[in-house]
């Protein structure tokens, strides 16, 4: 699978234009751009968790198999 890359903007420490709770809109464009570029390192971890629990059920599929065999056997 194919995952998008980081978005490569670079965002700097500004002093504040107001002093009060809002925010500029260069601000909010640097923590949406934080945030998405978690988020794609979230999903690219999850997907090899994923694949990691794919292999490990395949693994335990094989083995079930392999101690029903034993049973019919006796």
């Amino acid at each position: 699978m194919d995952y998008p890359q980081p978005l490569m903007f670079w965002c700097q420490k500004v002093i504040p234009l107001v002093y009060d709770e809002s925010l500029s809109y260069y601000e909010v464009l640097c923590k949406v751009v934080h945030y998405l570029n978690n988020m794609l390192a979230d999903q690219k971890q999850m997907a090899e968790i994923l694949k990691q629990h794919g292999t490990d059920i395949e693994l335990l599929k094989v083995q079930v198999e392999h101690l029903n065999n034993e049973i019919e056997k006796v």
